[in-house]
């Protein structure tokens, strides 16, 4: 029982040392959960400002939390809070490793699968609502195009092709109605529709939007080239995409049959089990086998994800 010990020691002297060091933090009035919260994020990020790798990381993070991460209460979740997460799942899945399977190389795999998991959950979630906008930019800015051509205000077009649209795209438009309506300067609300949106075409069209709404200039020309290169894009992607789906379904296939294979021969044969568990070359296999899901799993988020990109 020592080992299970260290780990929860270990976990609660790290979580003590997170709150004890934002609750030393100074700040003005009380100290609240969501003062503490947008303390440590502040720290954090300044840490990985400090080079150039990891100031890379903090921004494509954020980017990811701001268009395609959870959103408790309307808000992003932060990056302190995400990494948080990330480190008690490292903890929760080192757990059966080093309790039931007693292998401490398993249960250092797990940790490293719990720690990185969130982020490659958000990396797909990210690519998906990518692949989703993408689909919906060719009708989306030809509805724009039309209703601009009725009105002759891209805003007023804006607001008029609400009902036209479909999520995720209509609540991104609306949050830029709402917040122009509300009095919110145009560059601000260009910036943080830009935020929420991961599709390359979309985020032009506002950049244009902004340009024209404040220097003038042809803003239909402007949204047929955008259209055009909508099309171009949608029809590179189709061709990857059945490539993609492919490796997906035998990946999903092959992980179906081992957990079946695994199941059935600790039923019959219950000294497998144990073989596992107490036999080194048992543990090395585990440990083994583990390392190759972990690894094909990480092969195949790339491949998924790379189907998402601009």
């Amino acid at each position: 029982m020592k080992q299970p010990l260290i780990l929860f020691l270990l976990a609660g002297t790290a979580w003590f040392a997170v709150f004890a060091t934002v609750l030393a933090l100074p700040g003005p009035g009380p100290l609240n959960l969501l003062h503490m919260q947008q303390v440590l994020d502040r720290r954090l990020l300044l840490a990985l400002e400090q080079r150039e790798r990891s100031r890379a990381f903090a921004q494509k993070l954020r980017r990811m939390l701001a268009a395609a991460g959870p959103r408790p209460g309307g808000a992003p979740v932060s990056m302190a809070a995400f990494l948080a997460a990330s480190l008690f799942l490292a903890v929760l899945l080192a757990l059966p490793g080093a309790l039931f399977l007693r292998n401490h190389l398993t249960a250092l795999l797990l940790a490293g699968v719990g720690l990185v998991l969130p982020y490659q959950a958000l990396e797909v979630a990210y690519s998906r609502k990518r692949r989703q906008l993408r689909r919906q930019v060719a009708p989306f800015l030809l509805t724009v195009g039309n209703l601009y051509g009725v009105y002759g205000d891209p805003l007023v077009a804006l607001e008029e092709a609400l009902p036209r649209l479909k999520d995720p795209l209509r609540r991104e438009v609306r949050w830029f109605v709402t917040a122009c309506k509300g009095g919110l300067p145009l560059p601000e609300c260009v910036e943080g529709v830009k935020n929420r949106l991961p599709e390359a075409t979309l985020r032009r069209f506002w950049d244009d939007l902004r340009f024209f709404v404040e220097r003038g200039g042809d803003f239909q020309e402007s949204i047929t080239e955008h259209v055009n290169q909508a099309y171009q894009r949608e029809i590179k992607a189709t061709e990857r995409g059945a490539d993609t789906g492919s490796t997906v379904t035998v990946f999903l296939i092959l992980v179906g049959v081992y957990v079946v294979v695994l199941a059935t021969l600790v039923r019959v044969q219950p000294e497998l089990m144990r073989f596992l568990v107490v036999d080194p070359r048992g543990k090395m296999a585990v440990s083994l086998m583990t390392g190759i899901f972990a690894a094909a799993g990480y092969f195949l988020k790339l491949a998924v994800t790379r189907e998402g990109d601009d």
